[in-house]
């Protein structure tokens, strides 16, 4: 009988950390501020076009990191000016 109480105890403990999880995620995506995203001026955005289309980047290095059955692939640049 012991045991019974015991399971139960810590199923409503479970169930009262799932909802304060969920509320805590609904409060964060309700007050998320959508103006993050960083300004650049007109010559910013000129400069980095410019470099795009100059294809002045090449790939300096290629590696893999391989754990169990996942590959992540990093590449490095460089910008030519």
């Amino acid at each position: 009988m012991k045991k019974n109480n015991w399971t139960k105890i810590m199923a409503i403990f479970a169930l009262f950390w799932i909802i304060i999880w969920v509320i805590w995620t609904g409060i964060l995506i309700i007050f998320d501020d959508q103006s993050t995203q960083p300004e650049i001026t007109k010559e910013q955005y000129e400069q980095i076009m410019k470099q795009i289309n100059s294809n002045s980047w090449t790939i300096n290095t290629q590696s893999w990191i391989t754990t169990t059955s996942t590959w992540i692939n990093i590449w490095t640049w460089k910008v030519s000016e």
